[in-house]
């Protein structure tokens, strides 16, 4: 836009004086201005051999002025002189349609002169306004590696939905949870994580980058999304909304054992699970009180029927919101759900009697309905692997390594890793 503005004001005042029109005198007009009245007439014989200009009509050179027109041959009474021959020559070209009707003002080389300025201005203008349009390249703004590792803080989720949790040097994959991966320093690649290089960095927010891409040396890649953004209080409410799971999960434990057992020991625990106790003290859990007891008994080993699509599992595992990429609540359509993305989200092992193939899903909690009644058992090998069956308590309890990845988001807060 300023290389346009640049050259119109400089076709504005490049040589504004031989671009004014020429001033004519009084006698000068009336002769243009006669000479435009003749090329009229020159038009209207040429085109039906009759002229009817009733300005002409008292000309005494009226009738050898037509012939003059009609035939080409000059009479003898053609007065001789330099306007009769400026006429001629001008009437003559009319007709054989080598020039244009004369303008007064600028002359033929200065106007086209001008044309030709305005051509390269405008020209110019809009090339330097394409080339301003185009996005800038920040390829070359370079970062030393603790600024990049920085910026790999958090959590973060791959295509293929496996969970990243970033802590310093040190990665956690879902796929290998039992494993801690250290990000390494190479002088001549850059960042490498478990084989792959850090190819780039996408995009940059609060909390660093949106996406990062890494290459491994046989050349697939993998994109790095980040899972979500942190709003104001969100730490605050992540924090009382673990420690009262945990709580709850620790009852619901001791519930269905003192079940199992077939003792009175339950009875202090079933009080305490019907009220929606233990509740965690602080000024942060007295704030969220509404929001904590709206989920009160969906804790992991719960089943529950689907509010929607009707089908039945049980709890794996929860996060306080949900925490997924960007595309994925897109396409979910996490934005039309009652609640939205601002509240708890729960993963869960889908009844196979329901869905097929061993699903986990990720349930928004406003679309949840515990139910040990219709929902219990749950047949899914899945729920082996993770629980054990509490007939009594008709539910499920979590196994030892199950109860360690739910004791260390408590501990570490962010999204469930399974």
């Amino acid at each position: 836009c300023m290389q346009m503005s640049f050259n119109f004001a400089w076709l504005y005042t490049w040589d504004t004086n031989s671009l004014q029109p020429r001033r004519q005198s009084a006698r000068s007009q009336r002769i243009e201005n006669r000479r435009n009245r003749l090329l009229v007439v020159t038009s209207k014989v040429k085109s039906d051999g009759q002229e009817e200009d009733p300005d002409l009509e008292s000309s005494p050179l009226r009738d050898e002025f037509r012939s003059y027109l009609l035939t080409g041959s000059k009479r003898a009474s053609w007065p001789e002189g330099p306007t009769v021959q400026t006429t001629k020559a001008r009437s003559t070209g009319r007709l054989s349609g080598r020039s244009q009707k004369p303008r007064p003002g600028l002359s033929g080389a200065k106007q086209a002169e001008g044309r030709r300025m305005l051509g390269v201005a405008v020209t110019s203008g809009l090339l330097g306004l394409t080339i301003g349009m185009q996005p800038q390249d920040d390829s070359d703004e370079k970062y030393d590696s603790s600024q990049v590792i920085d910026m790999l803080q958090g959590q973060w989720e791959d295509e293929i939905r496996i969970t990243i949790r970033i802590s310093g040097r040190t990665a956690l994959f879902s796929d290998d949870p039992s494993r801690e991966y250290t990000i390494e320093e190479s002088s001549s690649e850059g960042l490498i994580l478990r084989e792959a290089r850090l190819m780039d960095v996408i995009g940059s927010d609060d909390n660093g980058v949106f996406a990062a891409v890494w290459r491994f040396p046989w050349g697939q890649e993998h994109q790095w999304e980040r899972l979500t953004r942190d709003n104001v209080g969100d730490q605050e409410w992540d924090a009382a909304f673990h420690e009262y799971k945990s709580g709850r999960l620790d009852v619901w434990r001791e519930l269905s054992m003192a079940a199992e057992d077939g003792c009175g020991r339950g009875t202090p625990f079933q009080k305490l699970w019907h009220d929606g106790g233990p509740f965690p003290s602080g000024l942060a859990a007295f704030i969220f009180r509404s929001r904590l007891l709206a989920g009160t008994k969906l804790v992991p080993g719960i089943c529950f029927l689907h509010k929607t699509f009707g089908y039945r599992g049980v709890i794996l595992g929860h996060d306080s919101k949900c925490i997924a990429r960007t595309s994925w609540k897109e396409a979910m359509g996490v934005d039309e759900i009652p609640g939205g993305e601002n509240q708890p989200y729960y993963h869960c092992i889908v009844d196979e009697r329901d869905r097929p193939g061993g699903e986990i899903t990720y349930v928004a909690e406003v679309n949840m309905i515990p139910d040990t009644s219709r929902a219990f058992p749950i047949q899914a090998d899945l729920v082996q692997a993770f629980f054990i069956m509490c007939e009594e308590a008709r539910g499920y309890i979590p196994r030892k390594r199950l109860a360690q990845l739910l004791d260390e988001q408590s501990e570490q807060g962010g999204r469930f890793m399974i």
